[in-house]
This record gives C-alpha cells, sequence and structure tokens, in this order.
C-alpha cells in the first residue's frame, strides 16, 4: 500500500512518506487504532517487548551481542577520517560525562580516535574504567572524564521454529 500511494510512478519521482503516513496506512488496513502502539513503539524510548510480540509467530528472538568492548553511550558516525557523536544516549556514559550529539572525537586518553582505531581504543579498557576523552564542539576543544559502560548488547538473532512459516502466512494473509 505504501508503494501504490508514496512509491515511484511511471518513472517521477514517488511523493514521499509523511510522518504519519505510515501510521494512517496500518490502521486502515488493520482496523485497529494504532496511535498509542506509534506513540510508544515508533516515538518512545522504551525497549520494545519484541521477544513477546514475535513468540506468537513462531519467531524467537536472542541476544548475539559478541562484543565485549565496553560502550561510551553513544552512536558514532564516520566523516572521512574523523569520528563524530551522531546520538548521545540519555543517561549513557557520554550524556554523563557531558559530551553531546555533534562532538567531535579527537583522542581518547592522548591517543588520537580515527573510525579504525575507536573500537581498539575502547577494547582495551574494561566497563567502569575512567577514560579522558578529547572532543571538538564546534570550534571549542574540550576535555571529558567518561566512566565506560557495559558492553552494548544491541545485537540479536531470530530463530524460526517448525511451525513459524505457517503462523507467518497466516499472519501476513498469505
Amino acid at each position: 500500500m505504501l508503494w501504490l500511494r508514496h512509491g515511484e510512478r511511471r518513472g517521477h519521482c514517488g511523493i514521499g512518506v509523511g510522518d504519519e503516513d505510515i501510521r494512517l496506512i496500518a490502521e486502515e488496513l488493520s482496523g485497529l487504532d494504532l496511535t498509542r502502539f506509534f506513540t510508544d513503539a515508533v516515538h518512545g524510548t522504551q525497549e520494545l517487548a519484541l521477544a513477546e510480540l514475535l513468540k506468537p509467530f513462531g519467531i524467537t528472538l536472542k541476544s548475539a551481542s559478541a562484543s565485549r568492548t565496553p560502550t561510551i553511550g553513544a552512536q558514532t558516525t564516520q566523516e572521512g577520517n574523523e569520528v563524530r557523536l551522531a546520538t548521545v544516549y540519555a543517561a549513557g556514559p557520554a550524556q554523563s560525562a557531558g559530551l553531546s550529539a555533534g562532538d567531535l572525537l579527537v583522542a581518547i586518553d592522548g591517543l588520537r580516535v580515527t573510525p579504525s582505531t575507536l573500537e581498539r581504543l575502547l577494547s582495551r579498557r574494561k566497563p567502569g574504567a575512567t577514560i579522558q576523552v578529547q572532543a571538538f564542539r564546534r570550534d571549542e576543544l574540550m576535555a571529558f572524564s567518561l566512566q565506560l559502560g557495559p558492553p552494548a548488547s544491541d545485537r540479536h538473532t531470530l530463530l524460526l521454529t517448525r511451525s513459524a512459516n505457517s503462523l507467518r502466512r497466516a499472519w501476513l494473509g498469505t
């Protein structure tokens, strides 16, 4: 339905999908009021009960985080050979230290930070260790003392049970 209403039209660019279009189409197709679900699941910050939601369809959600690297509590982005904080998680180590989204990481404990060195610099430490971070905020060089958090648990695997295919077909109506 999204493709039919918002997708490519005879070689021309589509009209785009507005913020509420997905919710409105989902409500139209399901006949349900999904306002609260979208408020919580899309716009909210609480962990989703994915394991519970997927279980009736024969899908098991298994945490597959293999990383033992402590976290700074932020999502980074690569800009050439530089590392910038894209998102700083609420109440995480970076925010507690005073770092903000948009800060450009320069050094950790006096060693230059690049996209290829960031993970290695962090993996040398244990969760709870304090590191010194230097970062540019706009044009000002700033120093921060950051206590590393536990490894992120943001990697998961979906496991299908034998009944998953028939359950999924019934769920999707195919």
